[in-house]
């Protein structure tokens, strides 16, 4: 979460799983979501809803890896009409970088993690 106003934040999910007679895990699904809170817990936590406004989130959840660009967060585009980043490559190290740069120079998120939608 970043302090200033709008609140602004970053929400990673990652969860990975042994594969049989491998020696390491392997990433299963993500999402990575950067974009304005909506609305907060008693904590201060913000509280998630898949029609909130988005920066980026990108997520291979209960279907491939596709992405909900900031113009429509409910849409989903798939890899096929993205080109210049592949969407299961991306990283939490890439997509955190991305995310500060926006901040910093307030480029576009396609601008910054490379991506056009087709």
């Amino acid at each position: 979460m970043f302090g200033d106003e709008p609140k602004v934040y970053i929400r990673i999910f990652e969860h990975f799983a042994k594969r049989s007679r491998l020696l390491m895990s392997q990433r299963i699904h993500f999402s990575y979501h950067f974009g304005p809170a909506a609305e907060f817990d008693g904590q201060g936590i913000p509280l998630y809803q898949p029609t909130d406004p988005v920066f980026v989130r990108i997520d291979n959840i209960n279907r491939p890896a596709h992405l909900h660009p900031e113009e429509d967060p409910t849409r989903h585009i798939p890899q096929e009409n993205i080109k210049g980043l592949i969407l299961v490559d991306l990283d939490l190290f890439d997509f955190v970088g991305a995310s500060f740069r926006k901040r910093k120079n307030g480029t576009p998120m396609s601008r910054e993690l490379g991506y056009r939608i087709a």
